[in-house]
């Protein structure tokens, strides 16, 4: 057996993922070990699609687009303001503009207009994760080791903002919310100044999101299943018993994710309060 992903020979491989890229492998439950060293493969991997590749489906509710700037291929996911919150990756667009990650200039961050004009670079740091939040963008560092940066969207007055390693971020108001590499992928969070730094949560989260008041994740330590905590960490709840890698995102009173089945990923829904649960595929 092969990673579908890189090729990678999986013979003999126990515990749910490619060791070399990340990658879960379909029909085998990751063990708590497994996830963390998985987790270390994603972090070092962002930023590294290629033009050409396809992607899953990572938000239904959205408007989601595919376009061509240059000769990169790039997936963007906007939010529309419907109420729903997702998460932004690669690129993601502001009015009429699109902030993206550039594989072909090793990825730094580039805007162009919506109607293909006005393309302009923005920064010269190798980046992985870009989020927009008013007139700055938010991006993580890969040539200072995964550290939180942030630029205004015209390219202008670079920041750092933390001394941790990171793995994902999201940015809601006046905070940024991180899971913190140097402690086990615990959820973070720190001011936008990058003052007022806490943590969260004391579980390892294999992916989360931050939607209102509240942070959905994946707890590692009990199979990947979905929690929620307020977003100063109290009011901690389990909401689902249902095992994934991914919450897609979540719109008005309801969390979409995936689950790995045997015959592929499929698509579920539950409630912000765990109830309703069903499938939409």
């Amino acid at each position: 057996m092969f990673c579908s992903k890189c090729g990678k020979d999986l013979t003999g491989v126990q515990g749910g993922f490619c060791g070399n890229c990340g990658t879960k492998i379909a029909g085998v439950q990751p063990t708590q070990k497994a996830t963390e060293t998985t987790l270390l493969a994603k972090a070092e991997n962002l930023g590294t699609k290629k033009k050409g590749k396809k992607f899953p489906a990572r938000i239904i509710i959205p408007v989601t687009a595919v376009i061509l700037i240059g000769t990169g291929f790039y997936l963007f996911l906007g939010n529309i303001g419907n109420g729903t919150t997702s998460k932004y990756t690669d690129s993601t667009i502001r009015g009429n503009r699109i902030y993206f990650i550039n594989s072909d200039d090793d990825f730094k961050i580039y805007t162009i207009k919506t109607d293909g004009s006005g393309r302009q670079k923005l920064n010269d740091d190798r980046s992985a994760i870009i989020f927009v939040a008013g007139n700055r963008i938010y991006y993580i560092n890969r040539d200072d080791d995964f550290k939180i940066y942030t630029i205004k969207t015209d390219g202008s007055d670079r920041r750092k903002l933390s001394v941790d390693r990171t793995g994902s971020i999201s940015v809601v108001g006046n905070r940024i919310y991180y899971t913190n590499r140097d402690d086990d992928f615990k959820i973070y969070t720190i001011k936008t100044d990058g003052s007022d730094r806490r943590k969260l949560s004391v579980e390892i989260s294999g992916d989360f999101i931050v939607s209102g008041n509240r942070i959905y994740y994946t707890n590692v330590a009990d199979g990947n299943k979905i929690y929620t905590r307020k977003t100063d960490g109290s009011g901690r709840r389990k909401l689902s018993d249902d095992s994934t890698w991914s919450i897609t995102s979540v719109a008005g009173n309801r969390i979409y994710y995936y689950i790995d089945a045997d015959d592929g990923l499929k698509l579920y829904t539950i409630k912000t309060d765990g109830s309703g649960r069903k499938s939409l595929e």
